[in-house]
């Protein structure tokens, strides 16, 4: 066989290998692309979950706290001692004497 002669079988396999490879380089891309989209879709999603979840949980305690409050400030203008309103409210009494200095 010259050198100038054409061999079908070796230009096909050529084919085939340049074909593979290039197939494998854009299934990696295009599964690199959308696995990347789908992480960081699920990872939002999981984050908003999370992060509402928490929210509801802290205006929760805030509001109870606020109630609290409301209402240690409220028997303290009817002329309820500290003391009596610390015992009832199961809460420490510098605490009490504080929200009653800062609302009267």
């Amino acid at each position: 066989m010259s050198i100038y002669e054409y061999d079908q079988e070796r230009h096909m396999r050529q084919e085939r290998e340049q074909s593979y490879e290039k197939g494998l380089a854009d299934g990696h891309a295009q599964g690199f692309t959308e696995g990347h989209a789908r992480g960081f879709t699920d990872g939002q999603a999981k984050g908003l979950a999370e992060g509402h979840a928490q929210g509801f949980t802290d205006g929760q305690v805030q509001g109870v706290a606020e109630g609290k409050r409301s209402i240690v400030v409220n028997l303290a203008r009817s002329g309820m001692a500290a003391e009596e309103i610390a015992r009832i409210a199961e809460t420490d009494v510098e605490l009490i004497r504080e929200w009653i200095r800062e609302q009267i």
